[in-house]
């Protein structure tokens, strides 16, 4: 995020990408870390899982979790940070719980 955010300064935008991971954590922080250099940042995150989260309404999964985040940084107030996925809850606490 520090050689992104460099970028950006420098270049006016810059897009990071990143392969072949695990679990990354919570979004949010990245687009902190980008807010603290006072740019804003967008980032997605394609899950390449089988389907496990089920539409609202739904019986059955249809999706992957797929993160999005966006943070946007605000002189004088609060930044505002978006991040979400489109599961209620992390898998991962599924998991403990049906452990």
């Amino acid at each position: 995020m520090e050689l992104g955010a460099e970028r950006a300064k420098r270049n006016g935008v810059c897009v990071v990408g990143l392969s072949n991971s695990h679990h990354i954590g919570r979004i949010g922080h990245w687009a902190e870390q980008c807010i603290a250099h006072g740019l804003v940042s967008i980032h997605f995150v394609n899950v390449l899982a089988r389907p496990i989260v089920a539409p609202f309404g739904a019986a059955t999964p249809a999706t992957a979790p797929n993160p999005f985040c966006v943070g946007i940084p605000r002189a004088g107030k609060d930044p505002i940070v978006l991040d979400f996925a489109t599961s209620k809850i992390a898998q991962g606490k599924t998991r403990v719980a049906y452990q």
